[in-house]
């Protein structure tokens, strides 16, 4: 691991958790010795699943549990997690009881239930590390890939905003961990066997669920990515934001924040960007689009309890770290019409720009921890590469619009 991963960080308050086990206690809906079934489906009389032996202690739960219990006001999850490691160990290596379709969305997922209850979305392996997304492609019809899954966690905790629930790469066995475990009928009727003899699915969905798009086992072991799920919406709902910057997603249109040059000024205006810390909340999210070249981001959510002061989620980056050869210059966009920035933010990429903490050094260290680094390099060495380059745009643009003043001035109260 880089040196920059465990550099020391300053403290932060206690702060305002998601969930509280006090205040499901006191719904008394549940008997003391079975309290957290209420966080699933009371399925512990299926085959495979674990007898409950969870108490108010949380040395007795789950991985997947302290993550839930570990979500506040500000972020996922603590800088430097202890239960981080265990948690990621338990996405690569606990048994997998159930496999079923996941509703909604573009292209195949699929939810991976655990022994202990957890549960995680499984993205599969759709193009090699090296290939390039199709240049004749629009953005919206790009392959959402695992590894992009997988390095977008990496890179979000790089760059310290915790705002991506905890992703891990795992070879599948289609037949034992899908096929045999499913009840998903829709989902089991897809799988055949290639003319070379690989196992393959191709599931229901919008894009690329077809015998042409299957995706393959080797013969049997795919590549995946496994994200915790996060918690049920009957506990934490969560609010869909569009992004102001969103794209038209037409081949012919443009979006008004590409024609109106004062675009930005209205948006400042506009609950909830009005006040607070959301727009440069939302700059955060910019950055980390850029670095690894997603332009696919066309909502947000946030958690309901929290309101409008709280972080944004960074889900859905399988469209991240498609091209290493190009840059998106647009989707730098709002940093460059609004010229906000967080302090702490700007602070973090001029360290990831000196050659010590160099950004393309410390995501490498980060990215080889991963179980499927032994297969192969989780990025190439051209998309570390585009990663320093882009960093370094970046910080020309903060310099170049001279958005130095104003990360001292309006913003420079909130914390990172």
């Amino acid at each position: 691991m880089h040196a920059f991963c465990s550099c020391s960080k300053m403290s932060h308050e206690p702060q305002e958790a998601l969930i509280r086990l006090s205040q499901i206690l006191s719904r008394n809906l549940i008997s003391d010795s079975s309290i957290y079934l209420l966080f699933y489906r009371k399925s512990d009389t299926q085959d495979g699943y674990e007898d409950i032996q969870w108490n108010r202690s949380s040395e007795s739960h789950p991985p997947w549990l302290r993550f839930h219990l570990g979500i506040t006001r500000w972020e996922l999850y603590p800088h430097q997690d202890p239960n981080m490691e265990l948690l990621v160990q338990h996405l690569a290596t606990h048994r997998i009881v159930s496999a079923v379709q996941k509703s909604g969305g573009t292209q195949l997922k699929l939810v991976m239930s655990f022994p202990n209850y957890g549960q995680a979305l499984f993205k599969p392996k759709k193009q090699e590390r090296d290939e390039e997304s199709n240049y004749n492609l629009y953005y919206f019809s790009d392959f959402e890939r695992h590894n992009a899954e997988i390095a977008a966690f990496h890179l979000d905790r790089i760059l310290g905003y915790r705002r991506i629930p905890p992703v891990v790469g795992r070879l599948v066995n289609v037949i034992k961990e899908i096929k045999d475990v499913t009840t998903d009928r829709k989902l089991a009727r897809t799988f055949f066997t290639s003319p070379v003899g690989n196992v393959c699915f191709y599931g229901q969905c919008s894009y690329y669920c077809s015998t042409e798009h299957a995706v393959c086992g080797h013969p049997r072991d795919l590549e995946a990515s496994l994200a915790v799920m996060l918690p049920d919406l009957s506990l934490a709902t969560r609010r869909s934001w569009r992004s102001p910057w969103r794209r038209s997603y037409s081949r012919s249109k443009l979006a008004s924040w590409e024609t109106d040059p004062d675009y930005c000024e209205t948006i400042k205006k506009t609950p909830p960007y009005d006040k607070g810390t959301r727009l440069v909340d939302f700059m955060d999210m910019v950055i980390l689009d850029f670095l690894m070249s997603n332009m696919d981001r066309h909502h947000y959510e946030t958690f309901e309890k929290f309101g409008n002061d709280t972080f944004l989620l960074h889900l859905d980056n399988g469209r991240g770290f498609g091209r290493h050869s190009k840059d998106e210059p647009s989707i730098l966009a709002p940093l460059t019409q609004c010229c906000r920035i967080r302090h702490s933010t700007w602070l973090r990429l001029r360290l990831l720009s000196l050659p010590q903490y160099h950004i393309s050094d410390v995501m490498r260290a980060s990215l080889s921890q991963d179980p499927l680094h032994k297969v192969a390099p989780l990025l190439s060495e051209p998309h570390l590469t585009a990663l320093s380059r882009r960093l370094k745009t970046v910080l020309e643009t903060i310099f170049y619009f001279d958005c130095i003043r104003r990360i001292f001035s309006l913003f420079d109260h909130i914390s990172g």
